[in-house]
């Protein structure tokens, strides 16, 4: 039999310009599948702008690699790409070549080939005007003067694609960087070095299943950066907190630990709750339009009306919600377990991450008063019933949405296509709501989507706001209208920014240590009734 060539594993060549992240022991290496940056890509022919909100993902557990975007072949397919997560504005995961693929994964090794791009399928986007701003999700976009951005709030990963020329620089096997980063030799050494700690204090804490001691950490991080080791796991841990790139390996691990923590709680409002930005922390107005214009057919040689509405406004005042753990150097030093303390950080994340469905829930079981100085729910908005959840009663809650008006100064209906979307729902209640929405079902985007959401249930919610208990009740459901466009509740957060902010310091004064502190600006308020509908269930 004829001996077959074969290149060992053991023995191929490491490169100096490789990436990092690779290994090879499973032909594999890590790269950033998408980030949040705004975008240009082709869609039908046509040039797009996009910019994606990575919460509103839908991350299968494995994904193909594709070459180029192709996927008319099973040619095509280059392998796979696992462990999918997102990391702060960027979604990371890792490709792992298939053993025939030996050409492209040599490319990869030697530093030929370093751009990826996403290909996904965008479910619900909100298109942003030329030259114009607006607040999605919490964050402030802004279109350029000369097109249209589209920001995609819920989407679909379908497949990641080595690229000859990504459109996003910043989508690169790890640990690749744009060329202007490059030409920065000290900034992207001190760059690489920190992100490489970081990812080695990762890497231990999962192999060891967080059961390691901060000494032991320290000592491993200390040792990698090519610095003294001391003697003692006290001097060990200070050594650690003392040294810049060590430290922020280990506020990098804390944080991220996190924002994984933080982006696995689910939130039922959203899209359906509007989202606006405010300056500072005084009371400010936000308003509704009350009475609508329309336009007015125009004579020859006319002169157009001017335009002829009101309107009516809701206050609102953010508040500072915070708070805060500290590690003493006692503890660090004794050896206390990393994942006990990890569970105070992912549990400070929930905290963060509830607060948002806290307010609003709290305010829609208040049954607040709405800015015409009327109930949210009320006889009056015609959003409101006692039947219990089922197709008939469901669709008349549909209608009931789809139906309602503005008018114009003369008291003429003008009409705004609002139509349901989501169905809120106790626990108590899912089961029935979803077999009443499949019986609806039409395969389309004007399907219903069941949320359960047991802040409405009989066990209430506390109202951060005022500490209070808002009682719900296991019979009532709710309907939201899709979108942002017309929000009967909206969340303001302060310069726009709803995502919390974590931060770490040192103890001083007579105080050995390092603590972190959170704190999240944000308020709720009934701007609007018409794209809500709520029924009590009891009839």
């Amino acid at each position: 039999m004829p001996a077959t060539l074969q290149t060992p594993t053991a023995t191929r060549r490491a490169y100096a310009g490789g990436p990092k992240t690779i290994r090879e022991a499973d032909q594999s290496v890590e790269v950033v599948v998408a980030t949040s940056a705004a975008v240009y890509t082709r869609q039908g022919g046509f040039l797009t702008l996009e910019a994606l909100v990575l919460s509103g993902v839908n991350l299968p557990a494995q994904v193909p690699l594709l070459d180029s975007h192709k996927r008319d072949s099973l040619e095509n397919v280059l392998g796979s790409v696992r462990d999918l997560r997102i990391e702060g504005d960027k979604i990371i995961g890792r490709i792992y070549l298939a053993d025939v693929e030996e050409s492209t994964w040599n490319k990869i090794r030697q530093g030929h080939i370093t751009d990826t791009s996403a290909g996904y399928r965008a479910i619900e986007a909100e298109r942003i005007p030329r030259g114009t701003s607006r607040v999605v999700n919490g964050r402030s976009y802004t279109a350029p003067a000369h097109r249209d951005l589209d920001v995609v709030t819920k989407w679909r990963l379908l497949e990641c694609s080595l690229v000859a020329i990504g459109a996003d620089p910043k989508t690169k096997i790890r640990s690749y960087f744009p060329l202007h980063e490059r030409n920065h030799a000290m900034v992207t050494q001190t760059r690489t070095r920190r992100e490489n700690l970081a990812d080695l204090a990762n890497d231990q804490l999962r192999i060891a299943g967080g059961e390691m001691r901060w000494p032991d950490l320290a000592r491993s991080l200390l040792r990698q950066a090519g610095e003294r080791l001391p003697e003692n796991d006290q001097d060990m841990i200070r050594a650690a907190m003392s040294s810049a790139d060590v430290s922020a390996a280990i506020t990098s691990t804390v944080e991220n630990h996190f924002i994984e923590a933080y982006q696995r709680v689910p939130d039922t409002t959203s899209p359906w709750v509007g989202s606006i930005a405010a300056s500072d922390f005084k009371q400010f107005e936000t308003y509704l339009v009350d009475k609508s214009s329309r336009l007015q057919r125009l004579p020859r040689g006319g002169t157009a009306e001017d335009a002829d509405f009101s309107v009516q406004g809701a206050t609102m005042q953010v508040g500072r919600y915070a708070s805060k753990f500290t590690l003493d150097e006692q503890d660090l030093t004794d050896g206390a377990s990393i994942s006990l303390q990890l569970i105070v950080v992912a549990e400070l994340a929930r905290a963060a991450a509830t607060l948002k469905p806290d307010l609003v829930y709290a305010l829609i079981l208040s049954n607040p008063t709405a800015p015409d100085g009327t109930a949210l729910f009320h006889a009056n908005h015609g959003n409101s019933g006692t039947a219990a959840i089922g197709s008939d009663n469901i669709a008349a809650g549909m209608a009931a949405i789809a139906g309602q008006t503005t008018t114009d100064a003369e008291g003429d209906p003008i009409h705004l296509g609002l139509s349901a979307k989501y169905c809120i729902v106790p626990p108590a209640l899912v089961g029935n709501a979803r077999i009443v929405a499949r019986s609806m079902a039409l395969g389309d985007d004007t399907d219903l989507e069941v949320r359960s959401e047991s802040r409405i249930g009989s066990t209430g919610v506390v109202d951060p706001a005022s500490d209070t208990i808002r009682e719900g009740s296991d019979t009532q459901w709710l309907l939201m209208s899709a979108g942002q466009g017309s929000p009967s509740i909206v969340c303001a957060a302060l310069n726009g920014d709803s995502t919390p902010k974590l931060r770490r310091y040192n103890l001083r004064q007579g105080q050995w240590g390092v603590g972190w502190d959170i704190n999240l600006d944000l308020a709720a308020a009934c701007v609007d009734w018409k794209s809500i509908y709520r029924s009590t269930g009891v009839a």
